[in-house]
């Protein structure tokens, strides 16, 4: 129970612990408040007030667990100091494999607020998140509110369906309809499908994505805190984002069209073709998830893919296995490399790709180097 929820029982527990403790005192007894706790010395002490911790705001603020470096990193560009924050993954761990501790289990309880990426990224942990959510954690999947790209390989009747229905009037019905909270509900209930890799969970590399990420993140702590000034701290958020987004775009223009062609090694950068204007030829593993495994029949037309484009560079996360990328580069020959991204997670201090603004510039330096 998080101690935003713990406060009203708290008082009502005060309330009946000091009526049963005056209906137990005899007549003339004078009995002792619960509210007014005895010294030592047997004097009774001034009233007492909860002791604030001013020089730890933190202390003083909501408890926050963020599950990926990369999550963790934008709340913490709204909360600052303001709010104690736990980050489950470390940096430079593949979100798609990791598992909690059962520490990490036992906190989820304990949060005012549960920060999910979503999108079935964090697919080992994610019957846990389901299960925490069920007994009454306050878990939030911030990618369904990021307008999230259909995965690529999500080609099945039932997913084409649904994308080409997305125009007839129903659908244009509930669109427009958001904000009720029943269509809120059937908005949430329209993602159920991410378990069967519906969108693509990358979105962190389109920093657009990202602002409406922490405007999301900014309500959900103003119900949660009933603190309004959260709004004014995710809005700041949003316009540093969107002016970094601006000089992102700037420093990958100098690859010219003809070279704004990637090969990944999963399929992970789709948001970012889709939003500095790339194209994305083909990917090593197939699919948005690290752990499986490429046909040998693939993995020889990528090899044929590569040598009709001239491809130069195969992009990977800095977390992945790149054994398979080695061996179509053994394939190919020397002119292509591997050039490793911070994609799926942060790096550390010395990486300069700590934060979610360090990211960004260190991969636009190597893409702009590796396809310039």
């Amino acid at each position: 129970m998080s101690r935003y929820s713990r406060r009203s029982f708290v008082k009502l527990s005060g309330a009946i612990i000091t009526t049963g403790l005056l209906a137990a005192c005899g007549e003339g007894t004078e009995p002792q408040s619960v509210l007014e706790p005895t010294s030592a010395s047997g004097t009774t002490p001034p009233e007492s007030k909860p002791v604030l911790d001013d020089s730890d705001p933190a202390k003083n603020g909501p408890f926050i667990i963020a599950t990926t470096s990369i999550m963790g990193d934008l709340v913490k560009g709204i909360v600052g100091d303001r709010a104690r924050l736990e980050v489950l993954m470390p940096p430079k761990t593949d979100p798609h494999l990791f598992e909690m501790s059962a520490r990490q289990i036992a906190m989820l309880s304990e949060a005012d607020l549960v920060v999910t990426n979503g999108l079935l990224l964090e697919e080992g942990i994610a019957p846990t998140l389901k299960q925490a959510k069920q007994d009454g954690a306050n878990v939030v999947s911030v990618g369904e509110f990021v307008d999230p790209l259909v995965a690529a390989d999500a080609h099945d009747d039932h997913d084409k369906e649904e994308k080409h229905d997305d125009h007839d009037d129903h659908d244009k019905e509930e669109k427009h309809d958001d904000h009720d909270d029943h269509d809120k509900e059937e908005k949430h209930d329209d993602h159920a499908g991410h378990a069967h890799g519906e969108h693509d969970p990358h979105y962190w590399l389109d920093p657009r994505r990202m602002a409406k990420a922490a405007h999301y993140v900014g309500e959900q702590l103003v119900l949660v805190t009933k603190d309004s000034s959260w709004k004014a701290s995710a809005e700041d958020y949003e316009k540093a984002l969107l002016l970094l987004d601006s000089e992102i775009k700037q420093e990958l223009s100098v690859i010219e069209p003809a070279n704004r062609k990637i090969v990944s090694n999963h399929d992970s950068m789709r948001y970012f073709a889709d939003r500095y204007e790339f194209e994305v030829l083909g990917t090593v593993i197939p699919g948005i998830s690290t752990h499986t495994s490429p046909s040998s029949s693939s993995v020889a037309g990528l090899v044929s893919l590569i040598k009709a484009n001239s491809i130069e560079a195969i992009f990977a996360d800095m977390t992945e296995d790149t054994s398979v990328a080695e061996s179509v580069v053994q394939e190919v020959g020397e002119q292509v490399k591997i050039v490793k991204l911070y994609i799926g997670s942060l790096g550390d201090q010395a990486s300069g790709a700590d934060t979610l603004e360090g990211l960004y510039r260190s991969n636009a330096k190597l893409i702009v180097a590796a396809l310039r």
